[in-house]
């Protein structure tokens, strides 16, 4: 990040940020980080975008989204070595579980309000991110363990494993 912080980052790039298919009048568009993020220095991983077809022929609501991630931080991990990895989500998508299952440890309600310029609903991100070591951390757990965790057998959530797996 050209040696700034991610609050000076956004400040600058702000508009590298937002989502496509939407004009967004950037005088108006807000940012609020806690002091923890506003202070990640270094390098940085931008998780971008993904989107998994849902419906009858799709594959949304599986591990897939999981497994990608976690192919995404090891790839990012590998090539880059990243001091944080950071991404956007919707609201629905955080409060429904995907931050915790793609490996996110930190979550930042309303970090964004994007106004739109063509109405006047705004659009809301959340910041998701992570440390290195925490991306590390995480990566010795099998995406499957996460999606296991979610859906449980009768599609319900679970709250004891089932047998205790051996971590690298």
């Amino acid at each position: 990040m050209a040696g700034g912080d991610l609050e000076e980052h956004f400040q600058d790039h702000l508009a590298d940020f937002r989502s496509h298919g939407y004009n967004f009048d950037f005088d108006k568009c807000q940012f609020y980080l806690t002091p923890a993020a506003s202070k990640i220095i270094g390098r940085v991983s931008y998780h971008g975008e993904l989107w998994i077809k849902g419906g009858p022929d799709g594959y949304r609501g599986g591990c897939l989204a999981t497994i990608l991630t976690r192919l995404m931080m090891t790839m990012s991990l590998h090539r880059w070595s990243p001091d944080f990895m950071i991404g956007l989500q919707s609201p629905m998508t955080s409060c429904r579980g995907l931050a915790v299952r793609e490996g996110y440890m930190h979550v930042e309600q309303q970090s964004l309000v994007w106004q739109r310029s063509d109405s006047p609903e705004a659009l809301e991100d959340w910041l998701v991110w992570m440390s290195k070591d925490e991306a590390k951390f995480n990566l010795r757990i099998r995406p499957e363990a996460f999606y296991e965790m979610f859906e449980g057998r009768e599609g319900r959530p679970i709250r004891v494993a089932k047998q205790k797996q051996k971590i690298a």
